[in-house]
């Protein structure tokens, strides 16, 4: 089963898909993501990376300035094991993942001054522009009820405790559709 992890930056998209990781030892696909000319990878999942190494990826994603680069598992590693991806394309309708079954979660800070604080206190200040505007158009698409139920769960991400149910409620929902976890 792939589980798309989607939200602003500073939402804790991040925190949530490490919690799942080492505690319920979901995988976590690698992503690269390059701004321009710079890396950015999660420094606990970043391994040693170079230029070349950019053709052995088999997805590759352009916003804006932005390029993603992403190695899917096969669809018989889907049906085995649960991934977790930090989905970099266009949530909640993914027209990227045709043909893969995948459920989504939307994390979500539980206030424009949660996320504007998060993104101050990690240094990614340039990012506050971008992450707003990312956060209101998620708030509308859940009033539009874009995200649905069946396909998608929504997360507050208040605070630790909240994270630990959440993760609990995630499993409960994936042994429920007799997913192997």
């Amino acid at each position: 089963m792939l589980i798309l992890v989607c939200g602003p930056s500073g939402g804790g998209k991040t925190t949530l898909i490490e919690y799942l990781h080492d505690n319920l030892f979901y995988n976590v696909i690698d992503i690269y993501v390059y701004r321009g000319r710079n890396l950015r990878a999660s420094e606990r999942f970043k391994p040693i990376y170079n230029e070349n190494l950019k053709t052995i990826f088999t997805n590759k994603y352009i916003y804006d300035d932005s390029s993603y680069y992403i190695n899917l598992p096969t669809l018989k590693d889907l049906e085995k094991s649960v991934y977790l991806l930090d989905y970099p394309g266009e949530y909640p309708s993914c027209p990227e993942l045709k043909g893969i079954e995948w459920l989504g979660i939307l994390v979500l800070p539980p206030n424009q001054k949660t996320l504007v604080k998060r993104l101050n206190n990690s240094n990614r200040s340039y990012r506050i522009k971008s992450a707003i505007a990312e956060y209101a158009e998620c708030l509308e698409d859940i009033k539009k009820e874009l995200f649905t139920p069946s396909k998608w769960q929504v997360y507050l991400s208040y605070n630790n405790r909240s994270l630990v149910q959440f993760a609990h409620s995630i499993s409960f929902h994936l042994s429920s559709k007799n997913e192997i976890l």
